[in-house]
């Protein structure tokens, strides 16, 4: 792997009007096909990027900024002041597309000079189908169905994952990482307007959630065909477990660990080859349908795994599954700058082949091949 001299040229930028955390970027793709951003920084205010395509098949970018804890005062604490936004997810509730469950944990803080510890929450808000392309979380969260979950715990890494039941039916489920050693599993009611804590779904689809060594602060799933899947718990003492789970019979088949000396920042599962088909847009009539890269294709190929940490350089761990973590690489100049807080896959270059890219606190990009 070599660190590439990129050149950057930028197609759109927004900023935030006060920082944001390690949680607080989430993603989803509508119906159309395309992607949305959703960031959020810890006192509320979250923007929402996407790309829409002109008539002349020009992409447009389209940034929108809701003051979303402040639409209402059912919507979360009375003020900005009060709260502290620590991480956010969203998920679509029906198969077209169009209805969005959107999860954010937050800490309620005390009054000034009250020593009293902040309480946690997570609230649950079901929102209305938008009538056009553009996600409008002010305008759909005063309209929307609210669940407010008081937790024991204090909430880090929210995320959600797709679970086959053994009745053939598939399940999404909100998973969320505590203080308290824990990773909780919410599923969704009958009702489809709540979701409850459900250690059984634990219990019986997640075996490498029962016995976790430390507070997880980095977890990534990567589904690697109808009966396996790879599982990545990263923890703040700086310990790796990747887990090796047969979704069949819910058993883990093979364990492995691999120890930093700093709380893990970001973890990435990943293969070489770009597993996802270019986008339409990018298409051209001359283009062979053989030219557009399907996940099928590459779907043997040896998964990768990256782990960035506090104050360690970045290490890639190639073919994890042959290998058992012994094929180790070390990232150029990744532990040039100060903290390494996140990281991203993705073919930059648009050449068929994954490039690693890395953020740091001092907001340096760095990329490798």
């Amino acid at each position: 792997m070599t660190s590439k001299q990129l050149y950057w040229t930028d197609a759109h930028f927004c900023g935030l009007r006060s920082q944001t955390n390690v949680y607080g970027l989430s993603k989803i793709t509508s119906h159309d096909g395309l992607t949305r951003l959703l960031a959020v920084s810890i006192d509320g205010h979250f923007i929402t990027v996407e790309y829409q395509k002109s008539f002349d098949n020009r992409l447009i970018p389209i940034t929108r900024e809701d003051e979303f804890f402040m639409a209402s005062g059912l919507h979360g604490p009375d003020t900005v002041e009060d709260l502290e936004i620590v991480s956010v997810d969203m998920i679509y509730q029906d198969r077209n597309k169009r209805d969005i469950i959107l999860a954010v944990t937050y800490l309620k803080l005390a009054p000034p000079f009250q020593e009293k510890a902040p309480s946690a929450y997570m609230n649950i808000y079901f929102l209305v189908a938008q009538k056009d392309s553009h996600i409008n979380l002010m305008d759909a969260g005063a309209m929307s169905q609210i669940q407010p979950i008081m937790l024991d715990y204090f909430p880090l890494k929210l995320m959600h994952y797709q679970v086959d039941m053994d009745q053939g039916q598939a399940e999404t489920c909100f998973i969320l990482s505590g203080n308290d050693n824990k990773i909780h599993v919410y599923s969704q009611g009958k009702n489809m307007l709540e979701f409850f804590e459900d250690q059984a779904m634990v219990e019986n689809y997640f075996p490498e959630f029962l016995d976790v060594n430390g507070c997880v602060t980095q977890m990534e799933f990567k589904k690697l065909d109808s009966t396996r899947r790879l599982t990545a718990l990263g923890v703040q003492s700086g310990l790796v477990t990747l887990f090796l789970v047969n979704t069949v019979a819910h058993q883990i088949l093979k364990k492995l660990e691999t120890d930093m000396d700093s709380s893990i920042t970001s973890i990435q599962l990943f293969s070489h080859q770009v597993t996802a088909p270019r986008p339409d847009f990018l298409v051209t009539p001359d283009d062979s349908p053989s030219e557009n890269v399907s996940s099928e294709k590459h779907m043997d190929e040896p998964v990768n795994m990256l782990i960035t940490s506090a104050i360690d350089p970045a290490v890639v761990f190639c073919d994890v599954l042959e290998s058992d973590l012994t094929k180790r690489h070390v990232l150029p100049l990744s532990n040039s700058q100060d903290v390494v807080l996140c990281s991203c896959i993705m073919d930059i270059d648009f050449d068929g082949e994954n490039e690693i890219l890395i953020g740091t606190y001092g907001q340096v990009l760095q990329g490798t091949s």
